[in-house]
């Protein structure tokens, strides 16, 4: 066709001496029909007459390389695969194994966002527009925390004049964290001293506009830190024609005319991080949600950035992957490295690009032609390396990827052991995880292969999670994780197939282990256990009263966390209660095999799920500091027991057991047996007025 394409140019540019136009003509005709034959028509015919009815056989060789391209591409052919099984657990195997809980996320960073906000997010002029999941260590050991920036908010600064905006509120103040695995009594996150040598955020994710620094007006000073800005980040403003250029480009003739400028005054701008990273290497992608640390007491954004390609030979493009809102993968991609770490300093603006996979050949062709961009990893502080983390849009990719491509390719045509991520439970008891689609963006590549292969439905996935997971060295990691159930199209699978972690310890950064459940029986996945849990006769009705319309509060929930414990699997899911657009922590719902309760705490829910259970997992702590609250409860009492004894737990769970008793007693009235009617009734009223008697000495 080519061939043919340049005669027929050439016949062309011959009547110019010629003159004759039947030759150009006739080879205009040919080489019409040898596109329409050969270009359409031929590849058809051999499609439906020869490939179709022979088609795993003639796709074999190609589905071998696309595979193998596959995982090459996308990171996933040196996965380490591990065998896992589950069995029913006792009191005493969950006594002897209690770490697990204690590294439950209680706290989810999406749903607290507004608690933060309205607890420490409340000096005027700056705000907490997001919270990450980082481990620190807390009382010599290490924990999981939500942490958050104070970042300047120019809409709400006491100063709204242009002196204000620009030259006294220039910079947001600090860090709030919290322990995930911990609530006071009231509810609320237990909030940790962060203590910061300098506290000042001049950069930041959401900060916007420019500042001016080193002036004759004070900055609005950060606790801790009364000083004014003594860094050299920004560019000197002395000379009459370098604040013209600046007044220009702003279009603002108060950067030349403001008196209260000088010679030593700094002009900062571009103070977005994400900005900040893109201008410097716009051939990089970058995720857009960077994190803060805390490292040595200066406040470093950590941003995670890729190099990609669409021309990786074979391999299959991102695609349909339901990514996060802010981010920056390309979905046209078919082979993706998060081959840098970049860090900016929140004082100085300084950026570093380190390398930590010097093995991506786009990244090297980069560093050859920028060797002054890029710093190797060993020069990465250790303070520094503790806080990476292993990105959460690629995981999303290479779990969505992995799900189907760590099959065979023999095996791959038929679909044959292919799993799919797991569904994702409701958020809120209005929503339903198993019934809302996303908006296709398939290319045509993708629509022919789908004539080929099977594919799930568009249901929302399950959202991997950031944990301390317990790994083969019986030592905690830093992970995040993501479930897997059987494939199917219709997405009827709901069990426990496998799933998968990705280190974030700098020792085994990378490190993918697909941890695969080896059952005749398989266990419940997280959508049927969540949908389970919230049907249950005692679980339901508790949440429908919290869900008030009367008073607006509306229930959401946490994360759906995996545990493997001792030879069994437990799953844990936290319970939010919004009032007036706050959230707080209420309940914690814990399941295993068939059975799920409600509490107020993981131990109390623990000694109802494992009657006999006894022992303080430390995740209620008094208002204030202290020993953590122990609200474990003791067995139910029988009728029998005299009155007046006392009944331990909090008022909630209190309540919560009475109500179980008033079921008992509804179910005994209606099966006609009033002698178990009576018990139940009497364990109820004991129930409650040991709660109201609990009411009274707090004088609540």
């Amino acid at each position: 066709l080519v061939l043919v394409a340049l005669t027929t140019a050439v016949l062309f540019l011959s009547t110019i001496r010629t003159n004759r136009w039947r030759f150009p003509m006739v080879a205009s005709a040919l080489w019409l029909v040898v596109m329409l034959v050969g270009g359409l028509i031929y590849p058809a015919v051999i499609e439906s007459l020869v490939v179709r009815p022979n088609q795993e056989e003639r796709a074999a060789p190609f589905i071998e390389r696309n595979v193998d391209a596959t995982r090459i591409a996308m990171g996933i052919n040196q996965v380490v695969t591990e065998t896992v099984d589950f069995s029913h657990l006792t009191a005493s195997d969950v006594e002897a194994d209690i770490d697990p809980f204690r590294n439950v996320r209680l706290l989810n960073p999406t749903q607290m966002l507004s608690r933060f906000s309205f607890d420490r997010g409340e000096v005027a002029g700056l705000k907490i527009v997001d919270l990450d999941v980082d481990r620190y260590p807390i009382d010599g050991e290490t924990r999981q925390v939500l942490i958050a920036a104070r970042e300047l908010d120019q809409n709400n600064i006491p100063n709204k004049s242009w002196q204000g905006r620009h030259l006294v509120s220039t910079r947001g103040c600090g860090l709030v964290m919290a322990p995930v695995g911990q609530v006071a009594t009231n509810d609320r996150p237990v909030y940790q001293d962060v203590s910061l040598t300098r506290p000042e955020l001049y950069f930041s994710d959401r900060i916007g506009g420019y500042a001016i620094v080193k002036t004759d007006v004070v900055e609005t000073p950060c606790v801790g830190s009364e000083g004014a800005y003594e860094g050299t980040a920004g560019v000197e403003l002395g000379g009459f024609f370098r604040r013209a250029a600046f007044a220009l480009a702003f279009l603002d003739y108060n950067v030349l005319g403001s008196g209260a400028i000088d010679g030593d005054s700094q002009m900062l701008w571009v103070r977005s991080v994400s900005e900040r990273v893109a201008k410097l290497a716009p051939f990089l992608d970058f995720d857009t949600d960077p994190y803060p640390v805390n490292l040595d007491g200066t406040v470093q954004w950590v941003l995670d950035a890729y190099t990609s390609t669409n021309a990786f030979p074979y391999a299959q493009r991102i695609g349909d992957v339901q990514l996060t809102a802010r981010s920056g993968i390309s979905r046209s991609a078919n082979y993706i490295r998060n081959s840098v770490k970049v860090v900016v300093d929140a004082y100085s603006g300084e950026v570093t690009f380190y390398v930590v996979d010097p093995d991506d050949p786009i990244l090297r062709a980069w560093q050859q032609a920028f060797p002054d961009l890029f710093t190797p990893r060993e020069e990465m502080p250790e303070g520094l390396a503790e806080h990476l983390r292993y990105p959460e849009d690629l995981f999303r990719v290479q779990t969505e990827v992995y799900s189907k491509y760590h099959l065979p390719a023999s095996s791959f045509f038929q679909r044959v052991g292919a799993w799919s991520v797991a569904q994702a439970s409701s958020v809120s008891r209005l929503d339903s995880g198993s019934s809302t689609t996303t908006t296709s963006t398939t290319d045509d590549e993708t629509d022919r292969s789908a004539e080929a292969f099977a594919t799930e439905s568009g249901v929302q996935r399950f959202v991997p999670y950031y944990t301390l997971f317990r790994s083969d060295a019986d030592a905690d990691e830093f992970v995040i994780l993501r479930p897997f159930v059987p494939f199917s199209t219709n997405d009827a699978r709901t069990e426990l197939q496998a799933y998968m972690t990705a280190s974030s310890e700098p020792g085994t950064y990378g490190r993918l282990v697909s941890y695969v459940v080896d059952m005749a029986t398989l266990p419940s996945g997280p959508l049927r256990v969540a949908d389970r849990a919230e049907s249950d006769e005692t679980i339901g009705p508790e949440l429908t009263l919290q869900a008030s319309q009367e008073t607006g509060s509306q229930i959401r929930f946490g994360d759906m966390q995996l545990l493997p414990v001792s030879h069994g699997l437990v799953y844990v899911r936290p319970v939010y209660v919004i009032v007036g657009d706050v959230t707080e922590y209420r309940f914690v719902i814990v399941s295993h095999d068939d059975d799920s309760v409600m509490a107020t705490s993981l131990g109390a829910a623990l000694g109802r799920l494992f009657p006999g259970f006894d022992a303080d997992i430390g995740d209620r702590v008094p208002v204030g500091g202290g020993a953590p609250v122990d609200p474990t409860p003791t067995p139910d009492p029988g009728p029998d027991e005299p009155d007046g004894e006392v009944i331990e737990g909090t008022v909630a769970d209190l309540l919560l057991r009475a109500n179980d008793e008033f079921m008992r007693a509804e179910q005994a009235l209606a099966d006609g047996d009033l002698g178990a009617y009576q018990a139940a009734i009497e364990a109820a009223r004991q129930l409650v007025e040991q709660a109201a008697a609990q009411l009274d000495a707090t004088g609540s």
